[in-house]
C-alpha cells in the first residue's frame, strides 16, 4: 500500500474513532509497527493528530471542518483490503494517454485510488465516487458520462448514457459485478447496470472484469452477460478450480497480485 493511500486511511478512521492504537492499524494495515509510528509523526507534524502512548488522537479542532468535508464529498467508504489488491492489479494494465472506462462500485473507486500518482491519463467514468477520487489527481483527464443518477450505487446509467456513449471508443473497461456464476454468468444488483454492460462491452476494445474473491460462486438479481464476454478477469486472489479451467479453456486470463510478484 502507498504512503499516501495508507496515511489518508489513518486520518479517516482518526475521523471516525477519534483515537487509533499503533498495534490495531500494524495489524489492519498489515505493515509493522515501526511504519505505523512513522505515519503518525508524519501525520502530527501537520497538526492532523497528537502521538499518544500506543497510538494517538484527533485534534478536536478539525472535527468540525470534517463535518463539512463529510457533507461535501458524500458517504465514507470502508476500507477493503480484496478490492484494494484489485485496484493496484487493475492500474497496470491502464497506459498513459489511452482512454478507460471505470464502471461503478467501490471495486472501481478503488482503482481510482491506485491512480492518484499517475499522470497522462484520460479516464471516462459514470462512477460520482471515482471521479471525486481522482479530483485528488490535477493530471488526471477525466469526464463523467451522461445519465440518470442511482441514488444506491452512486453512477449514472440509462437512455441518456447510452446516447452519448454511442460515438466513443475506449482502449479499456474496468466494470465490477455482484456476483459471477458458471451458470448465471455475469450479474448486477440493479436494471440500470444492464445497459451500462451492454453500452460499454460495445465500445470498448477491451473488457476487464474486476471483483473481489467473493464474487464468485454468486449471483445478483439481473444478469448482464455470459463468462466469455470478458477479455480478462482481475480478482485479488486465485478463483475456484472450476472457474480457473473455464477460462483458461477460453483463452481469459485470470489476473492476481501473485501475477506480478517477484
Amino acid at each position: 500500500m502507498f504512503k499516501k493511500v495508507r496515511q489518508d486511511y489513518i486520518k479517516q478512521l482518526l475521523f471516525e474513532k477519534k483515537q487509533i492504537n499503533v498495534l490495531d492499524l500494524s495489524t489492519l494495515l498489515n505493515v509493522s509497527v515501526v511504519t505505523i509510528r512513522t505515519d503518525l509523526k508524519e501525520l502530527e507534524k501537520t497538526g492532523f493528530l497528537t502521538r499518544t502512548h500506543g497510538g494517538a488522537i484527533i485534534n478536536k479542532s478539525l472535527l468540525a471542518e470534517n463535518q463539512v468535508q463529510e457533507f461535501v464529498a458524500g458517504p465514507t467508504i470502508a476500507y477493503d483490503k480484496g478490492k484494494e489488491l484489485v485496484g493496484d492489479v487493475a492500474s497496470r494494465f491502464i497506459s498513459n494517454d489511452e482512454w478507460v472506462f471505470l464502471g461503478s462500485g467501490t471495486t472501481a473507486y478503488y482503482v481510482a485510488r491506485s491512480l492518484l500518482n499517475r499522470s497522462c491519463l484520460n479516464i471516462l467514468t459514470n462512477n460520482l465516487l471515482a471521479a471525486y477520487e481522482l479530483t485528488k489527481n490535477p493530471l488526471a483527464n477525466v469526464i463523467m458520462t451522461g445519465g440518470t443518477l442511482s441514488h444506491t450505487t452512486f453512477n449514472l446509467g440509462g437512455e441518456i448514457f447510452e446516447s452519448t456513449l454511442q460515438p466513443m471508443t475506449i482502449s479499456k473497461a474496468f466494470i465490477s459485478l455482484i456476483g459471477i456464476d458458471l451458470h448465471g454468468a455475469y450479474t448486477v444488483s440493479t436494471s440500470g447496470e444492464l445497459n451500462v454492460f451492454k453500452t460499454i462491452r460495445s465500445i470498448s476494445k477491451e473488457l476487464f472484469i474486476i471483483v473481489d474473491s467473493s464474487k464468485f460462486d454468486k449471483t445478483g438479481f439481473i444478469k448482464v452477460g455470459e463468462l466469455l464476454d470478458a477479455d480478462a478477469i482481475i480478482t485479488d486472489r486465485i478463483p475456484p478450480k472450476k472457474y480457473v479451467d473455464y477460462y483458461m479453456q477460453n483463452d481469459i486470463p485470470i489476473y492476481t497480485p501473485d501475477s506480478f510478484s517477484d
